[in-house]
């Protein structure tokens, strides 16, 4: 999916843009390299701005909202959301 910087504007401040599954490898969002499933939500701020959070697959989208490892690696981020040079500068870091 790719996300914008309008899909960000309009989002509710401390709310999920959208939320999926991948993999923890290299074609996912590769934090440990287990190959294991992870889910993960890509998070509006309080103000404009956005991150992603992930956890294991078994893990409810409230606990990963909450409590998720953030994700800081563009070239993962980049597995699992499509977006511009201006909507990575938004990127909480």
């Amino acid at each position: 999916m790719e996300l914008t910087k309008e899909m960000i504007k309009n989002a509710d401040p401390r709310s999920i843009i959208f939320r999926g599954e991948t993999t923890n490898d290299g074609n996912g969002l590769n934090m440990t390299g287990t190959g294991e499933p992870l889910r993960f939500v890509v998070y509006r701020g309080g103000i404009p701005d956005w991150c992603v959070y992930t956890q294991k697959a078994f893990q409810g989208w409230g606990f990963i909202r909450d409590c998720g490892d953030k994700v800081h690696t563009r070239e993962y981020i980049e597995n699992i959301v499509e977006f511009n040079d201006e909507v990575w500068k938004m990127y909480r870091h």
